[in-house]
């Protein structure tokens, strides 16, 4: 359907905008932290490089369940197709039992394939909003510890504490690409294989 295509790549187009517009502005922010010290910097750039590891497992993971998940809903969608056609053959041959066993088996995996796949991203970004939670607590803490030694001004830390967030948007906006993206290649990879 060419009004999905052209709904689906408008998205795509909004979300690489949206980097572009915020993630510079949030990248901005990285490096103004850096400014303000370099080694609560170093962690933060540290953490944002583990933290988008984590999401991409997810993403590939997802990615790997919705091509099976797209495999079995058109084998699923083939069989109805055939017992819809074939419907007086199969009451006359008597496979009707048999059809329907393998239309319930086609449309449990597409179930769960589906299921995985979201369940997967789910647990890799709920692993990732942890180990942001994490990250957040460890700059807090360098902060701290710098501050008693008077290698960072107050002030200093309460800006990178403010402007964290923003670096960490960055890679939530960067994930919602790369997962935009994955389903593209998904979905470009099983129309080109036709």
């Amino acid at each position: 359907n060419m009004d999905y295509w052209r709904v689906y790549i408008k998205i795509i187009f909004n979300a690489i905008k949206d980097i572009l517009v915020r993630g510079f502005g949030n990248l901005g922010a990285l490096l103004y932290i850096f400014y303000l010290d370099y080694r609560i910097g170093i962690v933060l750039l540290i953490c944002m490089i583990i933290i988008f590891e984590i999401k991409m497992i997810g993403i590939r993971k997802r990615r790997s369940y919705r091509r099976e998940y797209y495999f079995n809903q058109e084998r699923y969608s083939g069989i109805l197709g055939e017992m819809i056609n074939g419907v007086n053959d199969i009451k006359s041959l008597d496979l009707k039992d048999n059809y329907m066993k393998k239309a319930v088996q086609s449309f449990e995996l597409v179930g769960e394939n589906e299921f995985k796949g979201d369940y997967y991203q789910n647990f890799y970004n709920k692993l990732a909003n942890l180990f942001e939670f994490f990250a957040i607590g460890i700059v807090i803490i360098l902060g701290l510890f710098l501050v008693k030694k008077e290698l960072l001004d107050p002030s200093s830390l309460i800006i990178i504490y403010m402007y964290n967030t923003s670096v960490f948007a960055f890679l939530d906006r960067l994930g919602l690409l790369m997962n935009l993206s994955s389903d593209l290649n998904v979905s470009c990879s099983r129309i080109f294989s036709l």
